[in-house]
């Protein structure tokens, strides 16, 4: 990412200063020494981008609070339990999206939220639709989207408008959660040579983890009213790390994002849903990638020991995972920059899922269908959602909660 007016200027303070970093007294020190003009504009700067930073951690405060009331409030509901579900079993449908984009190549809310609707009026508006092997498309009860949910550096109003599209399933009895995909999310080094994790960056990954956790919430809301929560169990609290800590002239020094995970069990099948793939690291912003000069920091992030936790809590015979990237996307995408190649990052996944019991999984990001082994378990991946003038495409799943997936076909909205 090129360098901002902001990003510049803050280096110069930067140089300036000889600091990294600086305690408040320290900071009162340096400002009346120094009354330079340029300085003070600087100050001015620093302020603004303060307040950006604020104003997107007050959005992701506001949303986490809503949904850990809502959290709190499940255990309350008479029909709701946390108990392991009946052992019967049960057999329904799951429709599997990937790759929404919203507001990026030529994606379009209009288009999207025509398109998508027509996926959402499966078995009520759209009846005795088919499959080329003259199969019946039934109504899904649950919608799963497989990450890029937005466009690069999108910005509040793409995913205030994406919650607006998936109201559509919502509200036709389909509850629909999400995680993020790459296009969602930082990269340490972008496809064009440049860095990830900036001061922009930071603010993007902040509205990523409000927008997964609004979809959520919508979900939990409409299954709450239709009655349709009794169908649910062993929900978990989503787990994100999101920290802006303001302690030098209002800017942030300490900026640290992890993406969200989390899980629930609906009819028996367990399902958890993590971000671009299980080993994306929890991102410390430093001065170098503030600035798009150099790489952030990294450490483990939150997935793999979530899912592993939750394998250990939740017993389910079958359970599905949901991650962006496809087991056989590019060496450049399975990449938690700890230094593991992406073969030992492929041989660990296998043994997570393996360990986890997991009975298969779901992905995106190749913008086409595919059907492969693991070596453990079957990554099914989705076709094209967002498809800018051509049809959305989506895989429906027929799952068991004793067998497994029993059948996945594609179709799209060419269809209806």
């Amino acid at each position: 990412m090129c360098k901002t007016l902001n990003q510049t200027v803050f280096l110069s303070l930067v140089l300036l200063l000889g600091l990294g970093s600086c305690t408040s007294r320290e900071s009162d020190e340096v400002q009346s020494a120094t009354a330079g003009e340029q300085l003070l504009w600087t100050k001015q700067d620093t302020l603004s981008m303060s307040r950006a930073l604020r104003s997107s951690q007050d959005s992701l405060n506001g949303a986490s609070t809503e949904a850990s009331q809502l959290f709190d409030q499940l255990g309350t509901l008479p029909a709701y339990s946390r108990a392991k579900a009946a052992s019967a079993e049960q057999i329904y449908n799951v429709v599997v999206m990937g790759d929404c984009e919203l507001d990026y190549r030529g994606i379009t809310y209009s288009e999207l939220y025509a398109k998508l609707g027509k996926i959402a009026g499966i078995g009520t508006r759209y009846t005795g639709l088919r499959y080329a092997d003259g199969t019946v498309v039934t109504k899904p009860e649950l919608a799963l989207i497989a990450g890029d949910l937005t466009g690069s550096r999108a910005e509040t109003s793409s995913w205030t408008n994406l919650r607006k599209i998936l109201k559509q399933f919502n509200d036709n009895g389909i509850y629909t959660f999400a995680n993020i995909g790459n296009h969602d999310w930082e990269l340490r080094l972008n496809t064009d040579g440049t860095y990830g994790f900036t001061y922009n960056g930071h603010l993007s990954n902040a509205r990523s983890i409000t927008g997964v956790i609004g979809i959520w919430t919508d979900a939990v809301l409409a299954a709450v009213s239709t009655g349709g929560i009794a169908k649910f169990s062993n929900f978990d609290a989503i787990q994100y790390k999101s920290v802006s800590t303001f302690n030098w002239w209002g800017i942030s020094i300490d900026l640290i994002t992890s993406p969200p995970v989390y899980g629930f069990t609906y009819r028996g099948v367990d399902y958890v849903l993590g971000p671009t793939f299980l080993y994306e690291p929890t991102a410390r912003v430093t001065t170098k990638s503030f600035l798009g000069l150099g790489p952030a920091s990294f450490s483990d992030g939150l997935s793999a020991a979530y899912l592993a936790d939750r394998a250990r809590r939740v017993s389910a015979s079958t359970r599905i995972y949901v991650q962006h990237y496809p087991y056989t996307a590019d060496d450049f995408w399975w990449n938690d920059y700890s230094g593991k190649s992406p073969a030992t990052l492929r041989a660990n996944f296998n043994t997570a899922l393996r360990s986890a019991g997991v009975s298969a999984m779901f992905s995106g990001h190749a913008h086409q269908s595919a059907t492969r082994s693991t070596g453990v378990v079957t990554d099914y991946t989705t076709g094209y959602a967002g498809n800018a003038g051509g049809p959305a495409w989506f895989l429906m799943v027929q799952v068991s909660s004793t067998r497994g997936v029993l059948q996945v076909k594609e179709f799209n909205t060419n269809g209806f």
